[in-house]
């Protein structure tokens, strides 16, 4: 049975919920609202909490590592490695400081950029062939880049995030989930990306 790993970049602990630079966190916390799934099991395993269920004949890891964000590479590998998962099966969704806020981008073979998170998964993969989805962030260019990224999103941000930005990223997730190729999900959010929807 083919697997499909979907990885949401953060930080761990508290004071980092709800912060800029957890944003592939809560893409993925925000998914598993809306799963409704009886296979559902939810563990941690090789420094990553993962919920694995199972669809359309394939088997889904959701994936949040639980290193420190600059060291994301290693839990990531290891569940790939475990679970004999082929990079075109592995999608990663993170924060763009160079997005405006809310704009999606989904790419592949291309550098990190100024993501150390995934430049380390970069790194340690030992290849730029990684498919990513990054949510812009929209960086002001006023506040210092660490304070920026570390703060949290402000009640309209997070109002946008609710209703509008993880409705789209719900949907890419259940392209994934559909075992739609790279080409195919992008010409889907092409399709999709100025909808408004509700």
């Amino acid at each position: 049975m083919k697997t499909k790993l979907i990885v949401g970049l953060g930080n761990v602990g508290s004071q980092y919920q709800y912060t800029r630079h957890n944003l592939g966190f809560l893409v993925i916390e925000n998914y598993l609202k809306t799963l409704n799934n009886s296979s559902k099991t939810t563990k941690t395993m090789f420094n990553n909490e993962i919920t694995t269920f199972f669809e359309n004949d394939l088997k889904i890891i959701l994936a949040k590592p639980l290193s420190f964000m600059n060291l994301s590479g290693k839990p990531i590998i290891s569940i790939a490695t475990y679970f004999n998962i082929s990079l075109e099966d592995i999608f990663i969704f993170y924060d763009d400081k160079d997005l405006d806020f809310g704009k999606i981008k989904i790419q592949n073979n291309r550098s990190g950029g100024s993501h150390n998170g995934f430049k380390n998964i970069i790194e340690v993969f030992k290849t730029k062939k990684i498919q990513r989805i990054k949510v812009g962030i929209g960086y002001d260019q006023k506040t210092p880049l660490r304070n920026y990224v570390l703060n949290k999103f402000s009640k309209e941000q997070l109002d946008m995030l609710n209703n509008f930005v993880f409705k789209k990223t719900n949907l890419i997730i259940n392209a994934i989930i559909k075992n739609y190729s790279f080409q195919k999900i992008c010409e889907f959010y092409a399709q999709i990306k100025n909808n408004e929807i509700r």
